[in-house]
């Protein structure tokens, strides 16, 4: 019946209203739809129909929906498919053209639900496929009572209210390549009394939902046999699969196999609940779930056969009653705290499992029972008898219990069970890299190794490499806080299901380790030895460093030291030092090697840059340990004396003509030989020039960076101020690629700030401008804040340590820059003109920016209250924003963030902590400004000491030789340290330890 929706105003609808249309001009069509079908229908591509009331498909009528078409339902209405047949076939083609079936939602704050699909009587005479669809906010996505041979394949349905698919009674379902997400529970499969449900498949799914990812149930006398649940991933909720035996016999055999059972448990649930009898459990991979299988009481006859166990709170728990189980070939790797619990031992078979337990584990295979129980033929990853005993719990630790007999034992891993993960595996940062290592594998049909990286999506990553039995990878373009992932190999013929066939290992994640820096070799005439390379990416409580040898560090606890080789070490030749760090109660270390040789060491200086006309100061020169010195150079130049460190060199003609010249540094001694190379450019200089604006609005005062990219890496070379009209020049730039960096005036335009020319605020996003000839009219734009904040009464104040000599261009940025000479000076305690951003919360505005001050200092005053994060900009140095800062009435005043260069980095960091004192020396006052007080212990008869102090890079900065006129007692030293820049001090005095902030 087929009536247009005027001619219902007024009229009540007849029971068997089937199909009614609007049409509107242009668009698709919306079709209205309910009742009972009366004969077959299509629906067909690019119509929307709208089920308005229940829409009935009875005995004998098909009902065929073509891909494209879109299916909203009204609330509390659905689709009942009574002995009819639903073909719901969508393609995939190069693109997936799916068939949709959703809420008839007429605004997006509306979230009812509607019925659902239903089958009700169904038979195998009925063709009811669903294919490519999606299903979503239903009641229950698909609901299947008392039928059989129906098919859903490479469907999705999302946001269930109660279940995803629920299978009632009913036998030879498929439910195969599908999505099943978001719901409360994702499939049931339930049989009630004296009914059947049975030979159903769960194949190939990924299913993500809150409760029960599936949950199958058999009531007294019904009968459950025969179903299949393969290959899926079944991940993080609080019960992957939950089987539930309502009473009577449940001899029906039922198989898992093949599945990855992630994360499920939330702390108190289960990867698998058994409670029917006969179950199949073979072949999957329990990773990270609370406990990966627990028997309920009197559950019989399952078999655990070739699983890997690996990260789970706890394993196997195995209850009392439940008799006759068996447990065979399975792997158990680094479980949290128990692989195996047994509550029974009746017909229990716990044999030929490989066992890998954690570091300094113990009591990880439990006898809950008063019966002596042959565990034997298992391997435990060790050879020793007493190490095997302590992996046990029994009768040797409660004399209630029975004993484990565990001998004879394996002595070599079963190659039949799943090959074990690698264990400890490190991601560490070397450089720009990230290295990757880990433990050889135990079992003696090891193939070779994977390391995987990228997006981890499905327990799927997008990028792998293969490496063979090296166990050590350096990873470039990839960061050292991406997941990454080392699988081990038996077999490399083995193609499909490699990890849940045991033939490629469980994904082992790394996880971050310090890096205590590579080997080293230094020449036994060289006192100490500076380490710089070792690198701590994640935040840490305390560090120590410690060394097997008899050397001394000027302070352990720096995570840059230098170490001062012991007599013994220079004797012995090499030795092993080691950084151990300390988080969460855990202390992870690393160590490098150190050789002392006889060796000198000769440092010509970095690569640079010059004038053709200009002469070649090579004061930057250095070496050690060397008894004579010789300059060459590969050109025609010379040097004012060519065996002095430092000379001047003079470029000739041909240096001129080749614009660059080579200068080598030769060293001799006892101890060998040695030489360096510095590659001077030698470059023409040329003018720049242009003006600063801020939209229309003429910049001035402002200043202009002309920062060069080149062979010796990125550095400053000169500033340019504008004048009046905002007009710059740089009168003598060399050849090459430059950043044109504009910083304006804190207090001049409100909402401009500093950028790169052309209109960016990072560096890393800057044009590059070719100086290879006189250039003119260069426009800069400033950027531009994204909000106005409102004035408020709270602020953030820091500041930027001063760097190490040489990583800034002092020149430029240790001065006034938009005011005259300013004879008290910049860079006093800290660097000075440095950008710091000030951004909302998760970075995505930008609110304010503002410039050290001479002191290092920054400032954001007048705050409302929120939460916020800084930021510094530098070109070439990288950064990584602050932790949130939020500012309340209970927090007004944040005053402690600090940005810390670090090689080519910018860190930063909030510490209003004073730190500890340490031994019994003591200081104060602390925060100090001018004058520290020191007390400390003089022992008895010792007449002098010395105090020495160093900056967090390792330097000493002060050293002081004092006598003690009064032994036997705490002694007060009064040192000056006014002429200190602002930072953290840490400071040696009679073999103890201080530490002060000097403000």
């Amino acid at each position: 019946m087929l009536v247009r929706i005027a001619s219902l105003i007024g009229h009540r609808l007849p029971i068997n209203l089937f199909l009614i249309f609007i049409t509107v001009s242009g668009i698709a069509d919306e079709i209205y739809v309910g009742g009972t079908m009366e004969q077959d229908e299509v629906w067909t591509k690019n119509n929307t129909y709208i089920v308005f009331q229940d829409l009935r498909i009875p005995q004998n009528i098909t009902l065929t929906i073509e891909p494209g078409v879109e299916v909203k339902i009204n609330q509390g209405r659905g689709i009942l498919v009574l002995k009819g047949s639903l073909v719901v076939d969508g393609e995939q083609n190069e693109i997936v053209d799916s068939i949709n079936f959703s809420a008839n939602y007429t605004s997006r704050f509306l979230d009812w639900k509607w019925k659902g699909i239903i089958f009700i009587g169904v038979s195998e005479t009925n063709s009811n496929i669903l294919s490519y669809a999606n299903i979503t906010d239903a009641e229950v996505g698909i609901d299947i009572y008392i039928s059989d041979h129906i098919s859903i394949k490479n469907t999705s349905i999302l946001n269930s209210q109660q279940l995803g698919i629920r299978i009632s009674n009913s036998s030879s379902i498929v439910v195969q390549n599908c999505d099943i997400k978001n719901s409360y529970d994702g499939i049931e499969m339930i049989v009630n009394n004296d009914q059947t449900t049975s030979d159903n498949l769960i194949d190939h799914c990924i299913l993500k939902n809150n409760n029960h990812n599936i949950y199958i149930y058999k009531e007294f006398r019904g009968v459950l046999m025969g179903n299949s649940i393969t290959s899926n991933l079944i991940e993080g909720a609080n019960n992957g699969i939950w089987m539930d035996n309502g009473g009577g016999i449940s001899a029906g055999q039922n198989t898992i196999e093949r599945n990855l059972l992630i994360d499920n448990g939330n702390g108190a649930g289960y990867g698998m609940l058994i409670s029917l009898d006969s179950v199949i459990v073979k072949n999957n991979i329990f990773w990270k779930n609370y406990i990966a299988v627990f028997y309920e009481q009197k559950t019989k006859a399952c078999d655990i056969l070739n699983n890997s166990f690996y990260q789970n709170y706890k394993g196997i728990v195995l209850s009392d009653q439940s008799v006759g189980n068996i447990f065979l070939h399975n792997t158990f790797s680094v479980n949290e705290h128990t692989c195996y619990e047994m509550g029974e031992s009746a017909g229990t078979i716990f044999h030929l499992n490989n066992i890998f337990a954690d570091a300094g584990q113990e009591n990880i295979v439990i006898n809950s029972t008063e019966n002596d129980v042959n565990i034997d033929q298992n391997f435990w990853n060790t050879l020793n008898d007493t190490a095997i005993q302590t992996l046990i719990w029994d009768k040797l630790d409660i004399p209630l219990l029975g004993l484990m007999l565990y001998n004879p034992f394996l002595t070599e891993a079963d190659t039949t069970n799943p090959i074990s993960p690698p264990l400890l595996i490190k991601k560490q940062l070397v450089d720009d890299q990230v290295r990757i290592s880990w433990s050889t594998n135990p079992e003696k049909d090891f193939n070779y190794y994977k390391v995987y990286f990228g997006n981890f999506e499905n327990y799927s990553f997008s990028d792998q490499t293969e490496v063979g039995t090296d166990t050590t990878v350096m990873l470039s373009g990839i960061s050292v806080y991406d997941s990454i992932a080392v699988t081990s190999s038996d077999d490399a013929n083995t193609v499909n299901n490699r990890q849940v066939l045991g033939h490629e290992s469980p994904f082992a994640f790394a996880s971050l380790y310090p890096y205590a820096g590579p080997d080293a070799v230094i020449c036994k005439s060289v006192t100490e030895y500076k380490i710089n390379k070792s690198t701590i990416p994640f935040t840490y409580q305390g560090l120590n460093w410690t060394t097997e040898g008899d050397g001394t560090f000027n302070n352990e606890h720096f995570v840059h030291p230098t170490y001062y080789p012991g007599p013994a070490d220079v004797l012995e030749g090499t030795v092993v030092i080691t950084l151990y760090t300390f988080f969460e109660g855990k202390t992870l270390s690393d160590s490098f090697i150190l050789s002392i040789i006889g060796d000198p060491f000769v440092y010509a200086g970095n690569d640079t840059i010059v004038y053709f006309d200009a002469n070649i100061d090579l004061s930057n020169a250095d070496a050690l340990n060397y008894d004579h010195l010789k300059w060459i150079s590969t050109g025609d130049g010379s040097f004012d004396n060519d065996t002095i460190l430092n000379p001047i060199y003079t470029p000739g003609d041909k240096d001129i003509s080749n614009e660059q010249v080579d200068l080598v540094l030769m060293a001799d001694s006892e101890c060998g030989s040695a030489s360096d190379t510095i590659t001077v450019f030698l470059k023409s200089h040329y003018s720049v020039e242009g003006h600063l604006w801020y939209f229309d609005q003429k910049v001035n005062p402002g200043i202009i960076l002309a920062i060069l990219d080149g062979a010796t890496g990125i550095k400053t070379m000169q500033s340019a101020n504008t004048n009046t009209e905002a007009y710059f020049n740089f009168d003598k730039l060399a050849a090459g690629s430059y950043y044109l960096y504009a910083v304006p005036d804190t207090v001049n335009i409100s909402k401009a700030v500093p950028g790169y020319y052309a209109n960016k605020l990072k560096w890393q996003e800057a044009y590059k401008l070719e100086v290879n000839a006189d250039v003119y009219d260069i426009d800069i734009y400033l950027p531009s804040t994204d909000y106005q904040l409102p004035e408020g009464e709270a602020s953030i104040s820091g500041h930027f340590i001063m760097p190490a000599s040489g990583l800034f261009s002092s020149d430029i940025f240790c001065c006034s820059w938009f005011t005259k000479k300013d004879e008290y000076g910049y860079c006093r305690g800290g660097v000075s003109n440095i950008t710091v951003f000030l951004y909302n919360s998760d970075a995505t505005k930008l609110l304010d920016f503002t410039l050290t001050d001479r002191d290092g200092n920054f400032y954001f005053n007048h705050l409302p209250y929120g939460n916020y994060i800084v930021d510094a900009e530098k070109t070439g140095y990288q950064t990584t924003v602050s932790p949130v800062i939020g500012l309340s009435p209970e927090h007004k005043h944040e005053t402690g963030i600090v940005l810390e260069v670090n090689e080519k980095k910018i860190g930063i960091y909030r510490t209003n902590i004073t730190p500890p004192l340490t031994n019994s020396n003591q200081v104060y006052p602390n925060p100090t400004k001018g004058e520290l007080n020191l007390i400390t212990a003089v022992a008895t008869g010792q007449q002098s000491g010395s105090i020495k102090i160093f900056n967090i890079f390792g330097q000493n900065v002060l050293s002081e030789n004092i006598t003690f006129d009064s032994p036997d007692k705490h002694f007060r030293v009064k040192l000056n340290v006014a002429h200190l820049p602002s930072g953290i001090y840490f400071g040696t005095v009679n073999n103890g330890k201080f530490t002060f902030i000097k403000h």
